[in-house]
């Protein structure tokens, strides 16, 4: 698009493209569920305009990884139905997409969820014996394909983090700067963060700088997603 069009034009363009790509993806993996159509059309609306795609507008990461989710979730689930070499393919593809539209922290997401969703459907069937070895073979087999159809974002792309983190780049690595403790303090942060007020004045945050955190761990925190966060952990 950026060939044909102007800047804006494309920019416009493609915006619309991944929401209604996530939009519609939505509702065919929803209607794939039993739930009722008005059901499946208000969950595709609340995912294409979710808080993520709109805060990070500008920052094309989140939208043009997880605009593809819905539909690597669907191929997953047709797969695992049915282990035709097509569905693999598609599966494959869906996953491609997705992961080159991201970034390396957006396509982990993608990775886990993947992950989730296979053990998930494992456990809800229980296969066993062959049908069991032909649904991990060909999720296997699947990853594979996507690997080499995104070999040509990823190998720049993990060469670069282990770059930037051998010349000390704070935030390069888990566990920032060396401060192994950080991963295991966290946890409090994200406690407190419910409360911004106990971590301490807002220029100086001394408490959260204890527990080796600072703005960037409590920016995007608030009261209620906080509490919901914990909630949904039981």
């Amino acid at each position: 698009l950026y060939r044909v069009f102007g800047f804006w034009e494309a920019w416009h363009a493609t915006l619309l493209l991944q929401l209604g790509i996530a939009g519609i993806g939505m509702f065919v993996f929803l209607r794939s569920r039993p739930l009722s159509p008005p059901i499946c059309l208000a969950g595709a609306i609340a995912y294409a305009g979710n808080s993520q795609f709109v805060i990070w507008m500008y920052y094309r990461s989140a939208l043009g990884c997880f605009c593809w989710a819905p539909w690597v979730l669907w191929s997953l689930d047709r797969m695992n139905n049915g282990s035709r070499p097509v569905r693999a393919v598609a599966f494959a593809a869906f996953t491609a997409l997705a992961l080159l539209g991201g970034n390396l922290q957006y396509d982990a997401f993608i990775v886990l969820a993947i992950l989730c969703f296979a053990w998930g459907c494992y456990l809800r069937d229980k296969p066993k014996g062959r049908i069991a070895l032909e649904r991990a073979a060909l999720l296997l087999a699947s990853l594979a394909f996507t690997t080499i159809l995104t070999a040509v974002m990823f190998v720049p792309c993990v060469r670069g983090f282990f770059d930037t983190a051998a010349v000390g780049n704070n935030r390069a690595m888990p566990g920032y700067g060396g401060e192994h403790l950080q991963p295991l303090l966290h946890p409090v942060i994200s406690i407190l963060s419910a409360f911004p007020t106990a971590l301490g004045g807002v220029r100086s945050l001394d408490l959260a700088k204890l527990f080796k955190g600072d703005y960037f761990d409590v920016v995007y925190f608030g009261f209620l997603p906080v509490i919901v966060a914990f909630v949904c952990l039981f």
